[in-house]
Parts: C-alpha cells; structure tokens; sequence
C-alpha cells in the first residue's frame, strides 16, 4: 500500500520529544527521515529512561519516538561533518530542526544558505512552551 508521504525525504535536527514526534509521524506516513544526531552520545532521549525499561543500550523512550528512522552521526561544528550534511541537505524534501534561529545560522543552516543549497526543500522550526519555576509564562523556548 502506498502511504501519503512515499518518496518524500526528510532532515531531522531534533533531540527530546517534539522534534522527533513531528518526525515520527512523517515517516509513520511513509516519508524517509533521516535524524542527524552527535557522535557518541546521540539524542539525550537514548539516555532518558521511564521505568528502567531499555532496548539494548538505548532506552525505550527513545525507540517509541524514533521508530522507522534511520541516524545519521555528524558534530555540527565541525567542518567535514558540516558538509557531509550540506550534501544531505541537498537531496532532501523537507527539513526540521529544534534549535534557536542564531544556532542555526552561526553553522551556516540558516534558511537563506539551506535555500541555496537546494531550492525545492522546506525548512521548519518547531518551538515548545517551556514551563517556568513559577509556572507558565507566555514565553516560548525552542529546544
């Protein structure tokens, strides 16, 4: 059966659990995402454990939201990684990230340059509301 999103390819620079729900749900719907995560340590998710519940060295939580993705290691800051992962960006469909606008420009992902690099993707931010000591305030954090 063919599902919505089949031959839509996406970038996930997303850690936690907003980001990678978001993805989750588009490769549930057929699309190819691809999460770039850091070497060694990966999504903090891996670590983040309920109940002692793990699946192999990674814990369950972390497969739930996870699932039908494939992970591509890379450190943002450095410059080889960097264009391992503009040669990515080159082929992809659509783009999601979870940083703050300056992160993403300060490594040379910004919207413009992602626009040059390939005209036919799309690029999204995803923002949380974070909860303060005191409660909600209508302040919004990105992750």
């Amino acid at each position: 059966m063919k599902l919505p999103l089949d031959g839509v390819t996406v970038l996930e620079f997303c850690e936690c659990m907003a980001g990678p729900y978001a993805g989750l749900r588009l490769a549930d719907l057929g699309a190819r995402v691809i999460k770039i995560e850091r070497p060694i340590i990966g999504d903090k998710t891996r670590r983040t454990q309920t109940l002692n519940m793990n699946a192999g060295d990674d814990s369950v939580l972390f497969h739930t939201v996870n699932r039908n993705k494939e992970s591509f290691e890379a450190n943002l800051n450095n410059a080889n990684d960097l264009e391992l992962v503009k040669k990515l960006i080159s082929k992809v469909d659509v783009i999601t990230h979870g940083f703050r606008f300056e992160t993403m420009e300060r490594l040379g992902l910004d919207y413009k340059t992602v626009s040059e690099i390939n005209h036919a993707s799309s690029m999204h931010r995803l923002l949380v509301m974070a909860p303060m000591a005191r409660g909600w305030t209508n302040r919004a954090k990105t992750l």
